[in-house]
Formats: structure tokens, C-alpha cells, sequence
């Protein structure tokens, strides 16, 4: 019952986001969606990769044969995948790549739109959530192919890659790096989910789920009742304890904004001068003040795999964006 309970949860306010969304927006997603077919209940019909870089900073399609004229080896790669009903362009993701570009990335946005329900009717899709579940997995090994291919024919080392997903993406990318340490014996260094999503993985063991296994440093973002709700990584950020967010007030549907936030918050961490402050969590009703010697400052070093900051904590947010709330001399660490 809880499960099925939250995926009308999930299913009732991704369909009033959609039409609370400003009619321009509507249109480019309502185009996008026309230009796919294929139902997610058939399995992986389609995957596709965007690609963002100094160069194109739009982001364009690219085969898997054409990556290495994009890629400088010398620099830093990230992976990121969407969620349910979701694409790669999708706005949060697009902000989100904007940032890491700032910092010389080259970003590889994976699209399983196709596989992720996006472009099935809105009617339908109560029932597709557990199509585009199990759609996770196959897709999650095309992503580790992707990445192989990236690491064995662009000469991008290991160490380079880093990993993001949102929601059912966070699995994805689990299946990838699971993937991925199985056939080249090697880790990705670092995994970030934001918000992974909770039905039915938050049941599962770490083979069959996003976990602090599956890279040489996993961090996840927990901000609404939609994502698992215990600790799962080496360093797990509870954003306003993991409940509503604040920011999200102004809107209607705040349980599926305070899942989508979760990417938000991560892209705000890559903006200059742009501090979260993050305080051991006791799981309280409300977080605890911070304490100087005890928080800790979350920033641009969050995609930095040798932080060796773990634990759970509390983080404060503001309600409005940035969503940042203090500088990074509020906390020794």
C-alpha cells in the first residue's frame, strides 16, 4: 500500500507541476515529447547523449564515435541522468551543466526519456512507474559502455569521471559504476544522487541499488519524502532534515519540487561565494544550530573525491535562490 500510495504521489504531482508550468515551457516540452515515440512499457527502445562543452555550451547530440572530438583528457568529465519522466535537457540538468562547464567539465547528459515514460501519455503513467523502474538497469549498462568507451578511446582516465544522477537516475548511475568496477577492476571515484528515488529500491540490498559500494566516494542528497529515506552513502546531506523545502512554499505541489530541488541545491554549490552549512544530524524536527568546530561548509569541493568528510548532516537552506546561507569561514571544516 505505501508503495503504490506513493507512486500516485509521485504520478499526481509531476502532472500538476506540468500544468502549473508557464505556458512556454509547456510548449517546448509538449514539442520535445512529439518527436519521440515508443512506449516505456516496451523496455529500452531508445538512449541517447547530449553533450555540453566550452565549445557548445548549448549541448548537442553525439554518437559514441564522435565523443573524442569533444572530450580534452586532461580535464574533468561528469555523467548526469535524469529520472522518471524526465529528459536530458531538463531545465534543472541544463543549469547544472551550465555550472560545471564554469569549472572546465565536459558534461555527458544521458537521455532515457524514452525508457523513462516522458513520452507516454500522462494517463498512463501511474501504471508505467514500475516499466520505467526496471527499465533502470538495461540503461545503466549502456551508460557503463558509454563511459568505457570514453575511458578506453579518449584516453579519459578513471579518475576524471564523475557520476550525477536525480531520482531513478541515482540507480542508473549505480547500475553504471556497478558495471563499471566489475569489468575494469577500477571505481569511479565519485558518485553524487540527488534524492535517489525510494519505491521500491529503498527495499533493496546494494546490488540492485544506488550504494556507498558502488564508487570510491557516494554522497546523496536527501529533500523529500520521495527519496530513500536513510543513510546510504559516505556522506549523506539531509536538506532541511530531508523533509518539504523551504523554497518550494511559493509552489503548489511542494513534495515533487522538494525532490527536484535536490539538483538545484547541488548546481547553487558550484556558484562562487555560494556556502551551505551542513550540522551533525540528530534527526530532529528541525536542524540543529549550527556549531563552528562541528558543521561543515558545502561547496564547490563537493565534487572533489578526496574530501574525506563523511557522516550524516543537517543542512540549512534558505527559501529563496541561492539557496546557500552562510560563507565557508562559518565552519573549521
Amino acid at each position: 500500500m505505501w508503495l503504490i500510495t506513493t507512486i500516485s504521489l509521485i504520478i499526481f504531482t509531476q502532472y500538476m507541476c506540468l500544468y502549473a508550468a508557464s505556458e512556454n515551457i509547456f510548449t517546448v516540452e509538449e514539442n520535445y515529447a512529439r518527436n519521440r515515440s515508443s512506449s516505456c512499457i516496451f523496455g529500452v527502445q531508445s538512449v541517447s547523449i547530449l553533450m555540453f562543452n566550452s565549445d557548445t555550451p548549448q549541448g548537442q547530440s553525439v554518437d559514441i564515435n564522435e565523443s573524442c572530438d569533444f572530450v580534452d583528457p586532461s580535464k574533468p568529465v561528469a555523467f548526469l541522468t535524469h529520472g522518471f519522466l524526465a529528459h536530458s535537457n531538463w531545465t534543472n540538468y541544463y543549469k547544472l551543466a551550465s555550472q560545471l562547464l564554469k569549472k572546465e567539465y565536459t558534461v555527458f547528459s544521458l537521455d532515457w526519456s524514452n525508457a523513462s515514460c516522458y513520452n507516454d501519455p500522462i494517463v498512463l503513467r501511474l501504471l508505467e512507474y514500475p516499466s520505467a523502474m526496471s527499465n533502470t538497469v538495461e540503461v545503466g549498462n549502456y551508460l557503463a559502455s558509454y563511459i568505457k568507451s570514453v575511458i578506453d578511446v579518449c584516453d579519459v582516465p578513471l579518475k576524471s569521471i564523475t557520476l550525477v544522477g536525480h531520482s531513478l537516475g541515482a540507480h542508473i548511475n549505480g547500475f553504471a559504476a556497478k558495471n563499471i568496477k566489475k569489468s575494469i577492476s577500477g571505481k569511479i571515484p565519485l558518485l553524487i544522487g540527488t534524492d535517489p528515488a525510494a519505491p521500491p529500491f529503498m527495499f533493496q540490498s546494494c546490488p540492485n541499488r544506488f550504494c556507498i559500494e558502488d564508487a570510491d566516494r557516494v554522497i546523496a542528497f536527501h529533500t523529500s519524502p520521495l527519496g530513500i529515506p536513510y543513510s546510504i552513502a559516505h556522506l549523506d546531506l539531509w536538506f532541511n532534515n530531508g523533509m518539504l523545502q523551504p523554497g518550494c512554499e511559493l509552489f503548489g505541489f511542494n513534495v515533487e519540487c522538494s525532490h527536484n530541488i535536490a539538483v538545484e541545491y547541488l548546481a547553487h554549490m558550484l556558484l562562487n561565494n555560494c556556502n551551505f552549512i551542513g550540522v551533525p544530524t540528530k534527526f530532529v524536527p528541525k536542524c540543529p544550530v549550527p556549531d563552528k568546530i562541528s558543521c561543515i561548509s558545502i561547496n564547490d569541493k563537493i565534487f572533489d573525491s578526496n574530501n574525506s568528510i563523511k557522516g550524516n548532516y543537517c543542512v540549512h537552506v534558505k527559501s529563496q535562490s541561492p539557496y546557500c546561507t552562510g560563507s565557508s569561514s562559518s565552519c573549521l571544516q
